[in-house]
């Protein structure tokens, strides 16, 4: 079976290079910003000589920008045109997506301009952008994304392959444990039996795609964009929390700790509470939860899934959780 080797060179978890042919005929370098799975700019060699980076005429590729929405998949891709000193930028493509990340890519028609009524649609990139839904990479040869630790149909919603991260074995409803009965139980449970929806082990972001982003395969995480709603939130609830626990709580203010967005330690008992994001379980990324803390014991408490979904409720189901957990912690 004929055919031609692509080969793409990663740093750490950035795509970087893509090479193809057997003479490593490097045709794509990307620039990335400082969070995972936030492409930016690629240039790509347009006169065939192996050199992204230089034109046939001795200035600069153009420059590939991609401009993207909340859940950072791009939605446009801007490029210069012109030679020498006098490139213009002009929208190339656009692309938008189902819930699930199936693409749609659309390109110029006959009059060599976007956003006409002869806009054509493409089965790929002409200019040969691999970063679509969530800022991962797209084949469009198989309708495939590749997030890292398995591969994703868009089509069917599905992973190809388990979630690595689930213990071994099947789950069953004895396995599922609520927050209450972790709170009951000082148990630090693991937020993997704390949803139900972990019982299927193809799913992708537990079915919420319009708000979850998933970089590793592993397990969603809230998208960038609510991840800023949410601090915002945070900030609010924190100082109508502030209210009431100057005397009996001591406050913890946003960044103060790793991790924190905010919380409170109850004086007398000095039991500890606070809306967290970060990594409960290795290899699985940030997390949103509430963690009480009392001496040695940490109960890790899932957020509700409307929390997820409407990451402004957060701050506010806090409240009421952290009433509950102090008069836990009396």
């Amino acid at each position: 079976m004929a055919g031609t080797i692509t080969r793409y060179l990663y740093d750490q978890e950035d795509l970087v290079a893509i090479f193809r042919g057997p003479t490593n005929c490097q045709t794509h370098v990307v620039f990335h910003g400082p969070g995972i799975d936030q492409p930016l700019i690629f240039l790509r060699d347009t006169n065939a000589d192996c050199n992204p980076f230089r034109d046939g005429t001795g200035f600069g590729e153009p420059l590939n920008r991609l401009l993207p929405d909340g859940l950072g998949s791009p939605t446009t891709l801007v490029s210069e045109v012109g030679g020498g000193f006098s490139r213009g930028k002009v929208v190339a493509e656009r692309y938008a997506y189902d819930s699930f990340g199936t693409p749609t890519i659309t390109g110029p028609g006959p009059d060599g301009w976007m956003d006409t009524p002869d806009d054509a649609p493409l089965a790929c990139s002409a200019y040969g952008n691999p970063f679509l839904f969530t800022g991962r990479e797209y084949d469009c040869e198989s309708g495939l994304y590749y997030y890292r630790s398995r591969y994703y149909d868009s089509r069917t919603g599905r992973f190809l392959q388990e979630d690595p991260v689930l213990p071994r074995g099947e789950f069953s409803e004895e396995d599922y444990i609520s927050d209450e009965e972790a709170v009951e139980k000082e148990a630090d449970v693991s937020p993997l039996l704390r949803n139900p929806q972990n019982f299927a082990r193809y799913t992708y972001v537990n079915n919420n795609p319009t708000l979850l982003m998933d970089p590793h395969g592993e397990s969603g995480v809230l998208a960038r964009a609510a991840v800023r709603t949410a601090f915002k939130a945070g900030a609010a609830a924190a100082r109508q929390i502030g209210k009431y626990v100057s005397k009996e709580f001591q406050f913890i203010a946003t960044g103060q700790e790793p991790g924190v967005v905010f919380g409170v330690v109850h004086r007398k008992s000095k039991t500890r509470i606070s809306l967290d994001y970060h990594e409960i379980t290795k290899g699985r990324g940030p997390e949103w939860h509430i963690a009480v803390q009392k001496g040695n014991k940490t109960v890790h408490l899932g957020m509700s899934e409307r929390a997820r979904r409407e990451a402004i409720e957060a701050a506010r189901e806090l409240i009421q959780k952290v009433g509950d957990a102090c008069r836990l912690g009396k």
